[in-house]
This record gives C-alpha cells, sequence and structure tokens, in this order.
C-alpha cells in the first residue's frame, strides 16, 4: 500500500476579485446560440432582449439598475440613464465586458468585442459589433456595470494559471494608467 502522502501534487487554487461585468459577460456567453429563452416578464418572444439583460444581470448578483429591480422587470438605456452610467456614443467610454449595448430599438450586453442579446426569431445570439449595427441599427451608447454597481466586484476561483493570467491582465492595466 502507498501512505499517500504526496502521492498526489494537489493543484492550488485563489481566490481573486473580477469585476461584476465579466462576470455578467460570462453568464451571457453562456448562452447557446440559438436558444428561445424567455424571461418572466412576458410571454411575447419578440421583446425579450431587455428582460434578457436584466436576467444576466440578476445571475450576476446586481439586485437592481438605476433602482430598477433586475430579477423581474426590464433592464434598458433608462435604468442606466437613472444610475448616471449611460454613454453616447462618441463621448470617449470604451465599453467593457457585460456592458450593456444600446441601439434604437434593441438592447444587449457586450463581451469581447461582440454582443449577446436576445433576438425575436433567431434567440440568444453572439454577434459581432458589426454584424449587429448590420441588423438593428447603429449603437446608441453604452450603460456602464461598473458606474451603475459602484465597482462591485465579485470572487471567483481560480487555479494557478488563472492566477498568473490575473496577474498579468493587472500588470497591464496598471501600465496603461
Amino acid at each position: 500500500g502507498s501512505s499517500g502522502a504526496g502521492a498526489t501534487a494537489k493543484s492550488q487554487t485563489h481566490d481573486i476579485q473580477v469585476a461584476v461585468g465579466e462576470l455578467a459577460s460570462t453568464i451571457a456567453a453562456s448562452h447557446p446560440d440559438g436558444e428561445q429563452w424567455m424571461g418572466n416578464v412576458t410571454n411575447d418572444p419578440s421583446i425579450q432582449c431587455d428582460s434578457f439583460t436584466a436576467n444576466v444581470y440578476a445571475q450576476a448578483g446586481i439586485g437592481s439598475i438605476g433602482g430598477v429591480d433586475t430579477s423581474n422587470s426590464t433592464i434598458n438605456d433608462s435604468a442606466f440613464r437613472a444610475a448616471n452610467a449611460y454613454h453616447d456614443v462618441g463621448d470617449g467610454y470604451v465599453p467593457q465586458n457585460g456592458d450593456l449595448v444600446n441601439f434604437d430599438h434593441h438592447v444587449g450586453i457586450y463581451d469581447n468585442g461582440n454582443v449577446v442579446s436576445r433576438q425575436s426569431s433567431a434567440g440568444v445570439h453572439t454577434a459581432s459589433m458589426t454584424e449587429a449595427q448590420g441588423y438593428f441599427g447603429p449603437v446608441r451608447g453604452y450603460g456602464s456595470v461598473a458606474e451603475a454597481t459602484g465597482g462591485m466586484t465579485v470572487t471567483q476561483t481560480v487555479d494557478e494559471v488563472g492566477k498568473k493570467i490575473e496577474d498579468a491582465a493587472a500588470k497591464l492595466a496598471k501600465a496603461k494608467d
């Protein structure tokens, strides 16, 4: 028999703080393409986009934006405007993962240069910004999750590799500032 001592090297994990928007974009992107997602606000598939954003934010742990409850309502540009966290296109704001992307009659969630949204017939779809603007017209603005939540972070557990990636990203962010 083996003594078991040192038989397996247990990989170390670390708890890191990440912006809640990162979690929101991960949740949004985890929905399979074409999923006919339906929220609990309405059963009309043609108006699920802002219910989808509210649900993603609620799953990420954001209870309200601009005083609007995320668990049983819709979240669009008006909630971010009420939270003083809305940016018109052209004001220099660079969208971050998890931010609301606002079109004339559609909203989605920003994820690494793409928009994840619940479209009327296509279901949940991840589109490049160019593709999304082909469907919905020009982006009108962005809702900043960081500003709306006061810089809320969530704890995520990562392994050694994840910790190294996080440390490198933090160094890069500090260098940019």
